[in-house]
This record gives C-alpha cells, structure tokens and sequence, in this order.
C-alpha cells in the first residue's frame, strides 16, 4: 500500500500494479498446476498447457521484478526524502522478494521442462511418450 502511494506522488503507477496482478496470476496458476493433473491426469495435452503456465508465471515475475528494480533504480534509500525513505525499503523488499520468486520458478519449470521432455541423449522416454502409451494402452 506505501509503494502505491508513493507511486502515486511521483507519477509511477505500473510496476506496483504489474507486481500486484503477477501475485494474483501466481495463485490462480499455482491452483492450475496443482489440481488439473488430479482431474485430468489421462490428458497430454494437459502436460503442456501446465508446463506453458508454468514458464509464463516464470516470465511475469522476472518483468515484474526488473520493472519494480527500473523503478527505484541503483539510488540508496538514503537519496529520497525522509518522508519516502520507508516506502523505498518496502519496494527494495518487494524487488527482492519477487526476484526470489522468479528464481523459484526458474527451478520449477527447469525440473518441469526436464521431465516433460527429456534429456538430450539420456536414453529414456519423455513423460509424453510415456503417457501417451499408457492412454492407449486403457484404450484397448
């Protein structure tokens, strides 16, 4: 809500509001990708659509923590007045946290991109390849 405000004064109101909506899309993907396998789980085409949400989510933070850093810049919080010294603390906070977010989703979708498709000459079948044979083999 400070940053809001502080933004608000200064005449920057996207990068707040960007990471604002990332939080938000964080929870309705996080709630994607926990319960469509559980309801879903016979559907390749399911993989996919988890694993295009996974690395978007992964896109929006990293934008949203280079936009919030581009925001406040390299200045120490030392460099505003007293009246925005605390508000520039809770962005450098929000930066940080994001950043770890984002790094959290690097993971995530590195571990996810490696199991959906495979490493390049390990030898053993993709999780697609995979379910797909187990789908037709419930077929028949």
């Amino acid at each position: 809500m400070a940053v809001f405000k502080f933004t608000g004064q200064i005449g920057l109101r996207g990068a707040p509001g960007y990471l604002l909506f990332v939080s938000i899309w964080t929870f309705l993907a996080l709630a994607y990708i926990v319960f469509a396998p559980i309801y879903a789980s016979k559907l390749v085409v399911w993989t996919y659509a988890i694993f295009t949400v996974e690395v978007l989510t992964n896109f929006f933070w990293f934008t949203g923590f280079i936009a919030m850093a581009a925001m406040f810049g390299p200045l120490p919080c030392t460099s505003y007045s007293r009246k925005y010294t605390s508000v520039c603390h809770t962005g450098r906070a929000a930066i940080a946290i994001s950043a770890f977010a984002w790094c959290s989703f690097v993971a995530t979708s590195t571990i996810m991109g490696i199991d959906i498709f495979g490493r390049p000459g390990s030898g053993r079948k993709h999780a697609i390849d995979q379910a797909v044979e187990n789908a037709e083999s419930d077929a028949e």
